[in-house]
């Protein structure tokens, strides 16, 4: 869009779905693909494709790093890009001198493992280089630690499309505001941003506002209404007093779409100015969020508050909705009324006065509800199941609980003449720091697959109920005393061993249980944390090689009977499938088992902490498998493993990665 390749279609598709569609058209043929990174939004050329399409640009495009700039002719660039550096210094730039008539400006951000992200720009290139580029269309700055903008927008009236995410701005210059062909302006992440141009009411072309990020903001400009061809705008700020824009500026932005966040909702006055937002006519919405400050210097009002989110109800298409500190006593009844069945998230989070939950049950599509910080939330009773409805939620996939202090009963038994079945597709149940919760979670929840519970000592968890668990973590609750449905025993589920399924299993900080199942654990876990010294030992008889499947042993305990690890007084053995084994906390450690290492023919990674006593490794040395060791708080092994000159240093000099007391041994710094 901002370089004018896309045109507008005689249809009246936007020009960003036009866009969409040709963008993807190029992907079906190959012609881009998407990386194989975390980051699923990036994708890339192939190389013949890459140099098919230098060929086809001939001269009109340029890379800083080409390494021919002095044959170069550079008349007919029109589009530049470059990698940015740590320090891009004022030489970097002198070729850009010779480019007359550039259209594109566009740093590239290249992510190195382990590097810093940080960029610095010669300020001369702010002030002097970029003026110069009267046919600039496209500006971006992302990253760079810039703290202000001394660029004469005045001289780039063309620019469409300008990029300072990540930047140390504070503010933007009121020149700024006579860029009129100016369509995307993207202000992510800029954490120290505190105000926006007054006149920014004069961008009229404007069409996307990202400021997803910007914290310090604590309102808009006056006059938000005019930029009626907006359709991205992530957030909304509220303001005070007559130099901001109010929620009646809302109304006239139609054309809004995919999601927004309206902030700073404390400052409505009335129902009136809510109702003027006109939400219910913003089809295009898929996600909003509605927010009150968590603090605020005026006492709150819970009945305005009331009547403004009831006013701010959404058109029934919305796909997602958060509300966060909302200081009212109850929810409204629209929401999860059935009419929203297109809903598929929803996060209440910080209602500190809502003593209930609304009925939520009857939205068919609601994949994902997460509550938090509830403060007067005491029991969730069966309303919020829905009535005359055989399988709430019946397509909740992730449920969370978090930070509910006062929570003490959850009803999972719905009355009716016939059996209702709730969380049919329940795929992952997470309840943290709820101190108060007693009785049992729900008794079958067939899908279940990870379970994970913090600090909360009085529940009951029935796992024999849970077919499906591959995960389960269990995390700092002192007071447990059943997670089996035995009443005021402090012992693991004697039917462990029957949870075929589950694959990680985590125990730590849970000091009353001493007592080991019967049958042992299910043999077909693939890792296993245990933070329990009693635990620990009768583990170790009943015999770690049963666990055939293992290959993540993490053990911390405090054992100060073991000289030899693995201990060959009791005959632990480790099993041989083991990848990655990490143990800490032996005081009277002294050696490694020759025995118990010698057949870790798999081992890759290995840690050693807090033994500090501990002298040597085994005397056959380490598995030729391990990539990569890790010791700290074993000052004695520390000695012996110095480069070149420890007597156990032999033993590890081969192995890739080691790393003492959290320094990389080849490190000069290290010496």
């Amino acid at each position: 869009m901002a370089g004018g390749i896309i045109r507008q279609s005689r249809s009246k598709e936007r020009l960003e779905d036009w866009g969409s569609k040709c963008f993807h058209d190029l992907v079906s043929r190959s012609i881009f693909q998407q990386t194989a990174i975390s980051d699923s939004c990036k994708f890339v050329m192939h190389d013949l494709i890459h140099d098919l399409a230098e060929l086809v640009s001939g001269e009109t495009i340029f890379r800083l790093e080409e390494a021919n700039t002095l044959s170069r002719r550079f008349e007919r660039v029109r589009h530049s890009s470059y990698a940015c550096g740590g320090r891009d210094g004022k030489n970097m730039f002198e070729v850009f001198n010779e480019i007359g008539h550039l259209r594109t400006f566009l740093p590239l951000r290249l992510r190195i493992r382990g590097g810093s992200n940080t960029s610095y720009i010669t300020r001369s290139v702010l002030s002097d280089l970029l003026p110069m580029f009267k046919m600039l269309r496209m500006l971006s700055l992302q990253g760079y630690r810039i703290g202000e903008l001394p660029i004469p927008f005045e001289d780039l009236r063309l620019l469409r499309f300008l990029n300072l995410a990540d930047t140390d701005i504070r503010s933007l210059p009121e020149s700024k505001c006579k860029l009129l062909n100016l369509e995307i302006l993207i202000l992510r992440n800029c954490s120290r941003l505190i105000k926006l141009p007054q006149e920014m009411r004069n961008l009229i072309n404007l069409r996307h506002l990202d400021i997803r990020g910007a914290k310090l903001l604590k309102e808009m400009p006056f006059g938000m209404k005019e930029l009626n061809k907006l359709q991205t705008l992530s957030n909304f700020i509220v303001g005070k007093g007559e130099c901001a824009s109010g929620l009646e500026d809302l109304k006239s932005l139609n054309l809004l779409c995919d999601e927004l966040c309206i902030a700073g909702l404390e400052n409505v006055n009335s129902p009136q100015n809510a109702r003027e937002a006109a939400l219910r006519e913003k089809h295009n919405l898929e996600a909003l969020t509605l927010e009150w400050g968590s603090q605020s210097d005026s006492p709150r009002d819970a009945v305005l508050e009331e009547k403004v989110l009831d006013t701010l109800q959404p058109h029934e298409r919305i796909k997602e909705l958060a509300i966060k500190h909302y200081g009212g006593a109850r929810f409204p009844p629209w929401i999860g009324q059935h009419s929203f069945s297109e809903m598929k998230v929803l996060k209440l989070e910080n209602c500190d006065n809502c003593a209930a939950l609304p009925s939520l049950g009857l939205m068919s599509s609601l994949k994902i509800l997460a509550v938090k910080g509830l403060k007067k939330l005491k029991s969730i009773e069966s309303e919020v199941y829905g009535e005359g409805f055989s399988m709430p939620f019946p397509s909740l996939e992730i449920l969370s609980f978090e930070s509910l202090p006062e929570w003490q009963h959850w009803n999972t038994n719905i009355k009716g003449n016939e059996p209702v079945e709730i969380f049919p597709r329940l795929q992952e149940l997470s309840i943290a720091e709820c101190p108060q919760l007693s009785g049992e979670l729900p008794g079958l929840l067939p899908s279940l697959e990870t379970l994970v519970v913090r600090k909360c000592g009085k529940l009951v968890v029935p796992l024999s109920s849970y077919p499906m668990l591959c995960r389960l973590e269990v995390d700092e609750c002192k007071e447990l005393v059943d997670i089996c449905g035995c009443d005021k025993l402090e012992a693991l589920p004697n039917d462990m061993h029957k949870l075929n399924s589950l694959r990680d299993l985590g125990i730590q900080l849970c000091p009353n249980l001493v007592s080991f199942p019967e049958e042992g654990f299910p043999t077909n876990l693939t890792t296993l944390v245990i933070g329990n010294f009693k635990l620990y030992k009768t583990l170790v008889q009943w015999g770690l090689h049963r666990l055939t499947s293992l290959k993540h042993l993490w053990i911390a305990v405090s054992d100060d009977e073991a000289e030899c690890f693995p201990d060959e007084e009791i005959g632990m053995t480790l099993p041989t499938s083991l990848t990655h084994l990490s143990f800490c906390g032996f005081q009277n450690l002294i050696f490694l088992s020759s025995m118990g290492f010698q057949n870790l023919t798999s081992l890759q990674y290995l840690r050693i902490g807090n033994c500090p006593n501990l002298t040597s490794f085994p005397e056959v040395g380490l598995p030729s498998s391990l990539l990569e060791l890790h010791i700290y708080g074993c000052p004695n092994l520390k000695k012996a493993c110095k480069r070149d000159q420890g007597k156990e240093w032999p033993k590890i000099a081969h192995i890739p990665f080691v790393g003492i007391d959290r320094k990389f041994i080849y490190d000069p710094e290290a010496e």
